[in-house]
């Protein structure tokens, strides 16, 4: 949920960046610019007020314009309203920041130098995620293009002498609606009154009450088997899974393994047009010649796989910068999807962040195989890591269950950063 606080959440979350990289010394080497940052302060005032007594480096951010997001304007609050349901739609803005550097006693080539740090920490870092911005959809960073008259115009709205600096837009930020929205009850049963061609006597639509995986893992891999149960399955003739990726391309199953009126074993067959992530299971019975009886939506939940086990060709080098390609991974990611590779180390190391390292894929290459992934690898220390991919939130499970059921993670998902 996202309340009124969104914009302020925002500009606290921008500044949070900057804090946290200057306390983790990600900053100019002092040796090769003579630029310090150990004192650096981070500002949130109006350029006229910005630099009133200090000499010392100093970052401004400050937020000069908030414009409506026409894109959102008549959107569902995302995850929250489902198809049939009404609900005020958020307030969605784009906010615009102005962040201007200054270099200790307004040492111009110490100004450009500390604004060049602040614009690739933003370019390394686009997002704002939930832990900054308290909202569904994560906040994106992007350097606005800004003609010098537009420039100009800006800083004479301040009245104040230009100072080198550079122009952010962020989106989307939304603010909840705090009106009500409306809900009606599913319906159990059709009464007497609903004269439609579909309706038959004894004719009830399927149930679905759980799933599960005969893996006994929390999310399902291709290949896998699975587990419905429900009331009414007798007639079922397919079960359908849909992405909110692509609603309009489920996945089809017909051919089930075994059926009763309360249970039904499916094979999730890799062959089929899968989409990773989050899905919704349903189950479909013919009630007449024409028309069918739906059940109502299961969550269920796809994880992507990849060519295991891994080997040291996987990991390649180029330049000061290592490659990971992950080939043949099941489902295809689509372009649209978030696709993160996240780096554990093997044992643990007191050097490496507990939550480790999550690094987004790489636009695809010209000729790249459709089913590879390829992620850049920077920053992170030497060593052995255990690598989960994550697509739309949901990871490959990197573990194995021995013949008396306890779980290792999986050797064959293990590389070594050189």
């Amino acid at each position: 949920m996202s309340d009124f606080t969104a914009i302020t959440n925002v500009t606290l979350g921008l500044a949070k960046i900057l804090n946290t990289k200057l306390l983790e010394g990600v900053a100019p080497d002092p040796s090769q610019t003579g630029l310090n940052l150990t004192s650096t302060q981070i500002t949130l005032l109006s350029p006229d007020n910005a630099r009133a007594k200090d000499t010392g480096p100093q970052i401004n951010l400050f937020l000069y314009q908030v414009m409506p997001d026409a894109a959102w304007r008549n959107l569902d609050t995302p995850r929250q309203v489902k198809p049939g349901e009404t609900a005020m739609p958020p307030l969605a803005l784009t906010l615009y920041y102005l962040v201007t550097a200054y270099g200790p006693n307004n040492d111009e080539l110490l100004s450009q130098a500390l604004l060049g740090w602040v614009m690739s920490l933003f370019n390394d870092y686009p997002l704002l995620g939930p832990q900054d911005v308290p909202q569904a959809e994560r906040v994106r960073i992007t350097l606005q293009p800004m003609s010098l008259e537009e420039m100009s115009k800006l800083w004479l709205i301040f009245q104040s002498p230009y100072h080198v600096s550079a122009v952010y837009q962020i989106s989307v930020v939304l603010i909840d609606s705090t009106r009500q929205g409306k809900a009606t009850l599913p319906v159990l049963r059709r009464g007497p009154l609903d004269s439609g061609p579909a309706v038959r006597a004894g004719a009830f639509p399927p149930t679905l009450e759980s799933v599960s995986l005969d893996s006994k893992l929390p999310v399902a891999r291709l290949g896998d088997r699975a587990l419905v149960t429900g009331q009414n399955l007798a007639g079922v003739t397919a079960l359908q899974i849909t992405s909110f990726r692509r609603p309009d391309a489920p996945v089809v199953i017909t051919t089930l393994e075994s059926k009763t009126a309360t249970e039904i074993r499916v094979f999730l067959d890799p062959a089929l047009n899968w989409v990773a992530g989050l899905l919704a299971l349903k189950a479909v019975a013919p009630a007449d010649g024409q028309h069918k009886l739906s059940s109502n939506d299961l969550p269920f939940a796809l994880a992507p796989a990849f060519r295991t086990p891994l080997v040291a060709g996987d990991v390649t080098k180029f330049g000061n910068d290592s490659f990971l390609t992950l080939a043949t991974v099941v489902p295809t990611a689509l372009p649209e999807q978030n696709v993160l590779a996240v780096f554990n180390a093997v044992p643990p190391d007191t050097q490496v962040p507990d939550f480790g390292y999550q690094i987004p894929a790489e636009p695809a290459a010209a000729g790249q195989p459709a089913d590879s992934l390829r992620f850049k690898i920077t920053k992170i220390p030497s060593g052995t890591y255990l690598v989960r991919l994550r697509v739309d939130g949901m990871d490959r499970v990197g573990v194995v269950r021995d013949a008396t059921g306890f779980l290792s993670f999986d050797s064959g998902q293990q590389v070594t950063v050189p």
